[in-house]
C-alpha cells in the first residue's frame, strides 16, 4: 500500500510539472514544438499513471508509462543540447539523470506489461464464445 501511494504521488507530481510548464509564458514562447509535445506527454502520461497506480489497475500505468519514458529521454537530450556549450558537466548530469529516470520507467512498464499478459491469458480461459 505504501509503495502504491508513493508511486501515485510521484506520478501526480510529474503531471503537475507538465501542467505548470504549459502555463509558463516563457516556456510557451521560447520552445519548439517538440518541447511542447513532450510537456503534454508529461501531463497525460503522469495523469494516466497516477490514476492507474492509485486505483491499483495496470491499464493506467500501461498507457502512461511509454509517454513518460519518451518525455524524460527527449527532455534529457534537449537540455543536453541547450546546456552543453555553456556548462558541459551540468549538461551531462542532466542527460544522465533524465535518461536514467526514463530507463526506470521502462523497467516499470515491463513489469506492468507482464501483469497485462497474465491478465490477458486468464481472461481467455473458460471463454466458450469462441
Amino acid at each position: 500500500m505504501f509503495l502504491r501511494v508513493v508511486r501515485s504521488l510521484a506520478y501526480v507530481l510529474i503531471a503537475v510539472a507538465g501542467f505548470l510548464l504549459l502555463l509558463s509564458p516563457v516556456f510557451a514562447t521560447g520552445n519548439d514544438i517538440i518541447s511542447i509535445v513532450m510537456t503534454w506527454f508529461l501531463l497525460v502520461g503522469g495523469a494516466f499513471s497516477a490514476i492507474g497506480s492509485a486505483a491499483g489497475r495496470w491499464a493506467g500505468e500501461f498507457t502512461g508509462l511509454p509517454l513518460l519514458c519518451i518525455a524524460f529521454a527527449v527532455f534529457g537530450l534537449l537540455t543536453f543540447r541547450e546546456g552543453y556549450p555553456q556548462t558541459p558537466y551540468i549538461a551531462w548530469a542532466n542527460l544522465s539523470l533524465l535518461v536514467g529516470l526514463s530507463l526506470m520507467f521502462v523497467a516499470r512498464w515491463r513489469y506492468v506489461f507482464s501483469v497485462f499478459r497474465v491478465a490477458d491469458r486468464f481472461s481467455g480461459e473458460g471463454n466458450d464464445d469462441e
